[in-house]
């Protein structure tokens, strides 16, 4: 997590200072780490997912900051339930 903030993939929305315990993520946050994980654990690289979740944070504002409306998302894009 912290190597993934440091570097911008996910940046935590309620408080970006801090080490440790300090620092909080929202469930936006959240969503976009499992999404990361997941694309990860299929074989993508980890620029190919950084480059995806950029993507998707610039083309669809707000799609993963709602977990309802992510998983919305991936089951139309896939055709699968989740």
């Amino acid at each position: 997590m912290q190597y993934w903030r440091e570097n911008g993939v996910v940046v935590p929305v309620i408080t970006e200072t801090g080490t440790g315990r300090s620092i909080y993520y929202s469930e936006g946050n959240l969503v976009e780490f499992a999404a990361m994980v997941y694309w990860l654990s299929v074989g993508f690289t980890f620029e190919v997912a950084r480059e995806v979740l950029k993507t998707l944070k610039d083309q669809y504002p707000g799609l993963l900051i709602d977990r309802s409306k992510a998983v919305n998302f991936c089951q139309r894009a896939t055709g699968r339930s989740f």
